[in-house]
């Protein structure tokens, strides 16, 4: 069975390049070939430089750089000034899943939209426990407002 990419990182066979010198090769147009490639649910990317092959790294961390979506890579390419890249697809089992599960978000969705159900119950007991009350009316209200104004001025 091939190695992932990871495996080839962690062994050597491919090196590590960062954004940094990868810009600086990119630019004296010294890369021979980009490729996108499937990796563990996610995208990297991989460079042919004097006949080697590098993958894209983190700048602090030095591990493999991943991207969550293809546009991202495509995305960070075209800032780069890469206009041509090669797409492998034999390692992105998950790669291409758009559907990122983040419960996190999904907690914090459940319970906004809790806390805006009593907030809006509470509005409603509020407003029916107004009804049949007396209420000043608009144009009253606003004379008063310019009055407190006009004082504060």
């Amino acid at each position: 069975m091939a190695m992932t990419l990871a495996e080839q990182f962690e062994s050597g066979q491919v090196l590590g390049l960062d954004h940094n010198k990868l810009l600086e090769l990119v630019n004296a147009g010294a890369i021979e070939q980009v490729t996108a490639r499937g990796a563990d649910g996610a995208w990297a990317l991989t460079f042919a430089y004097h006949h080697k092959i590098y993958a894209l790294t983190a700048i602090r961390s030095k591990e493999l750089r991943r991207f969550a979506r293809v546009d991202s890579v495509l995305s960070y390419l075209r800032d780069m000034g890469v206009s041509e890249f090669r797409v492998d697809v034999s390692g992105a089992e998950h790669a291409y899943n758009h559907s990122r599960r983040r419960p996190d978000l999904a907690n914090a969705m459940r319970e906004t939209h809790a806390s805006a159900a009593e907030h809006k119950r509470w509005l409603e007991e509020a407003l029916e426990a107004m009804d049949g009350q007396q209420t000043i009316p608009g144009d009253v209200v606003e004379a008063r407002m310019a009055a407190r104004r006009q004082r504060g001025a």
